[in-house]
């Protein structure tokens, strides 16, 4: 069995209080391992994207406990939690999350600057990955100059260029045909396996299930048992 690197134990969330308050995740517990592709799927508002916030360190759990990699990563200073964040985990949203003033290849390249590599071998590095992903020619454009499907690709390329043991992805193919679609999953694939990286995929996507080792189902903030 390979080394577990997620192990969420009974997590709960809670927001507000009262009258307001609001539960979207109740007794959640799973463990995912090196190299193996977890999709989660279930109905919008069921908890999927607060679940993997709260693995990614940008949530805390109000109950229960998340040790990422060794780490009981929501006990962790706020400090180092943003450092840790940075050197293991890869985060796609679905949102992208592009910086407006940034264009694609520096976009891809802003977790390597961060991490202190060289400029130059940051952007020869993302300029290789958007070549894979046939973004090429628009290594100079702005955000807003792209396409969804362009911007998408381009948060894809930066969740993946640090090389992180941990990729998040939140909905990564909604924006893309068909075959970009599997262009991706077929990138997050080879990644994977050439990495030994866990991904998380949240998704409603039925392309993603052929390249899903497993598939974890919420609904209404609980985890469904699994299918043996």
């Amino acid at each position: 069995m390979s080394t577990p690197t997620i192990v969420c134990k009974s997590i709960s969330k809670v927001f507000g209080s009262g009258p307001h308050e609001v539960t979207p995740l109740k007794d959640v517990s799973f463990t995912a391992h090196e190299g193996e592709l977890v999709l989660l799927m279930g109905p919008s508002g069921s908890g999927k994207t607060t679940l993997i916030s709260i693995i990614g360190g940008l949530l805390n759990q109000t109950t229960g406990s998340c040790n990422v990699l060794g780490q009981d990563i929501n006990q962790l200073p706020e400090q180092q939690k943003t450092v840790f964040r940075g050197q293991n985990i890869g985060f796609m949203f679905q949102s992208f999350n592009l910086v407006p003033t940034l264009n694609a290849i520096e976009n891809v390249a802003i977790s390597l600057l961060v991490a202190e590599v060289k400029r130059k071998d940051a952007l020869e590095q993302a300029a290789h990955f958007l070549a894979n992903l046939d973004l090429d020619q628009q290594r100079y454009e702005t955000p807003q100059n792209l396409s969804g499907g362009e911007q998408q690709r381009i948060a894809l390329a930066r969740a993946c260029l640090h090389k992180p043991k941990i990729i998040l992805c939140d909905e990564p193919t909604s924006f893309l045909d068909h075959a970009r679609g599997i262009q991706v999953m077929q990138l997050l694939q080879n990644y994977k396996k050439s990495s030994g990286a866990t991904l998380i995929i949240v998704s409603h996507d039925p392309r993603i299930i052929p390249f899903a080792d497993r598939i974890l189902e919420l609904d209404d903030g609980m985890l469904k048992p699994e299918n043996k």
